[in-house]
């Protein structure tokens, strides 16, 4: 395999002035096949804002059994169980749409800004969690980009949020990655951003 600098990517968030790098909405039933299909499915989902210096951390893990012979040595390893989690910090913490993300849409209450107020927000937290959503995550490293693609996660985990002085309130985010009838449930689509000459 020759040595090629240009296959390592330091990603960044692939963001907007106007559009942040995690998007989700309601489940996208077509997965798509290249990069190209899953920038284009990702119009019917909406962004968030700015995320956390610690970027986006995708992790699995596997339980395995052990099948055995006779003789009790064994011969194989079989998938009991895959896990599949996102995890990510959300800096928006006024943000309407980081806020219906993390805690569902009926959680959230939004009264329109008037010349008396500006624009508030009502969040009810308890023992619900939000609906089952496609997620995506886009990244850059000059021309190459790269989209993590979830069609049926759940954002699953608690808060824990610091108000005070020194520490800048933000919202956790850890989407549980639930399989798509494939035996799959995350995707990772790359384009290197090297085009062919005329």
């Amino acid at each position: 395999m020759a040595l090629n600098a240009k296959e390592i990517m330091v990603p960044l968030a692939d963001q907007t002035l106007t559009t942040g790098a995690a998007f989700s909405g309601d489940v996208v039933e077509t997965i798509p096949a290249d990069f190209d299909a899953a920038l284009a499915a990702m119009s019917s989902l909406s962004a968030t804002g700015y995320l956390s210096e610690d970027g986006i951390s995708l992790s699995t893990s596997f339980s395995l059994s052990d099948f055995k012979e006779m003789n009790r040595g064994t011969v194989r390893k079989g998938v009991d169980d895959f896990t599949g989690t996102i995890t990510y910090t959300e800096l928006q913490i006024m943000n309407e749409a980081v806020l219906k993300r993390k805690f569902g849409e009926d959680n959230v209450s939004v009264t329109n800004a008037t010349r008396d107020h500006g624009k508030q927000l009502r969040v009810k937290i308890g023992n619900s969690l939000p609906p089952i959503q496609t997620f995506a995550f886009k990244l850059k490293d000059g021309d190459a980009k790269a989209i993590v693609w979830v069609k049926q996660g759940q954002i699953t985990n608690g808060i824990d949020i610091t108000f005070a002085a020194n520490s800048m309130a933000s919202v956790p985010m850890e989407v549980s990655c639930y399989d798509n009838g494939n035996n799959d449930s995350i995707y990772i689509f790359f384009d290197d951003g090297t085009t062919l000459s005329a």
